[in-house]
C-alpha cells in the first residue's frame, strides 16, 4: 500500500468487509472480467453463489487467482475537493464449492448477511435451487484496507 498514513489493520480490514454489500470480484482469463457480487466472509473465506456458465466462471476454471475489492463508507466534505473513504482488497485464490453440505454452509453464511429476516425460508428454497447453482469459495491470501 503506498498510502501507509491511511493503512488500516487487518481486522478492520476484515470488518470492512464484512460491512460492505458487494465486492467487485477481478478475474483474468481469456478476457479481464470485473463484477460486482454479493460476498459474505467466513472466517478466512469470501463466499459469493452464480451461474455455472458465463465469463466468471470460465475465467476461475481457467485461473484460479483471483482480486476482490470492497468500498464501504464514502463522505464527500460538502465544498471541498476530496472525497474519504474506507475500502479492503482481498487477493486469493478461488475454488468452486462441490460438495452439497459445504454449498448449503456458504449459502447460508450468504443468506444470514444479506437476508436475515427470512432464514425461515431458507431450507425450503436451498432444497430446490442447489443444484442449479454454482457457489464458490476465495481463500483469503492477503487483504490490506485503508480508510481516510
Amino acid at each position: 500500500m503506498r498510502r501507509k498514513d491511511k493503512e488500516v489493520s487487518r481486522d478492520l480490514a476484515l470488518e470492512i468487509i464484512d460491512r460492505c454489500n458487494y465486492g467487485t470480484l477481478a478475474t483474468i482469463g481469456e478476457h479481464v472480467y470485473a463484477v460486482p457480487l454479493s460476498m459474505a466472509r467466513d472466517g478466512e473465506v469470501l463466499y459469493f453463489h452464480g451461474a455455472k456458465e458465463g465469463h466468471k466462471a470460465t475465467n476461475l476454471n481457467q485461473n484460479p487467482n483471483c482480486c476482490v475489492s470492497f468500498v464501504g463508507q464514502t463522505n464527500i466534505p460538502k465544498g471541498e475537493f476530496d472525497i474519504s473513504y474506507e475500502s479492503a482488497i482481498v487477493f486469493g485464490k478461488a475454488i468452486e464449492v462441490i460438495e452439497n453440505g459445504e454449498k448449503i454452509h456458504a449459502l447460508k453464511v450468504i443468506s444470514e448477511k444479506y437476508t436475515p429476516n427470512n432464514m425461515a425460508n431458507f431450507d425450503k428454497v436451498v432444497e430446490g435451487a442447489i443444484s442449479r447453482v454454482a457457489v464458490w469459495k476465495i481463500s483469503i491470501d492477503t487483504v490490506t484496507g485503508k480508510k481516510g
